[in-house]
């Protein structure tokens, strides 16, 4: 069990770990303290003062998360056992993760050695020409991360250019939008059931149609009637 947890990272990202480390706490009877790694801009978000600990990092617009040297200092000064990185920022660099191994701090996440096979285009090669049913599936959204074209491919930056797209979603980065989503989802289903008290599925669940040529599987459509 880990004393002490450094949170590299911000936001959502940051509260998400430290209310699931409150509840292994309540369970275990352990106390398990977190440490919030802030920049300026975050001094006063709720990260912040929820963790147990604090570390200023500096100015955001240094992007002292992608600062192996200032994080290196930061885990050494506070003490922390484990660090917590999440997703974006260095939650998929291999040298981050040597690093901490380096002074004693456990990485909570795949090793340097799984991050760089993953990363590897030998690996995508031996997948498609290895036989046997072995396959790749491509994600659009990886054009947003690609390290050849942009400096920072890990970063989330809605005013990069040169892209066709921008992805959201759970994966490297949390959907910017979801909140909104959640709430016009919410507003809308139950003002569509106040008008329409009698609105069921047309016909046998089983006969809806599917999507299933592309990676978000889902409904084509959805026959209704009231």
């Amino acid at each position: 069990m880990f004393r002490r947890i450094a949170i590299i990272n911000r936001g959502e990202a940051a509260m998400r770990l430290i209310h699931a480390v409150r509840d292994l706490s309540a369970e275990s009877g352990d106390h398990v303290e977190t440490v919030a790694l802030f920049t300026d801009e975050d001094r006063s978000a709720t990260f912040v003062r929820a963790a147990d600990l604090t570390y200023p990092l500096g100015a955001a617009a240094t992007r002292p998360y992608l600062n192996h040297e200032l994080l290196e200092c930061a885990l050494v000064e506070t003490g922390a056992d484990a660090a917590w990185v999440g997703w974006g920022f260095v939650a998929e660099d291999p040298a981050f993760a040597e690093l901490c191994e380096r002074i004693g701090v456990t990485f909570v996440g795949p090793s340097a050695e799984a991050m760089r096979k993953i990363g590897s285009k030998l690996i995508a090669e031996e997948a498609t020409a290895g036989g046997g049913g072995s396959g790749i599936s491509l994600s659009l959204s990886a054009a947003n991360r690609d390290p050849s074209r942009y400096a920072d491919p890990g970063v989330l930056d809605v005013t990069r250019t040169g892209n066709q797209h921008l992805a959201f979603g759970h994966g490297v980065h949390l959907c910017i939008g979801q909140q909104l989503a959640r709430a016009e989802l919410r507003i809308a289903l139950r003002a569509l059931f106040t008008c329409f008290p009698g609105l069921r599925l047309h016909g046998a669940t089983e006969d809806v149609p599917l999507r299933s040529e592309s990676l978000i599987y889902g409904v084509r459509e959805l026959p209704i009637t009231w």
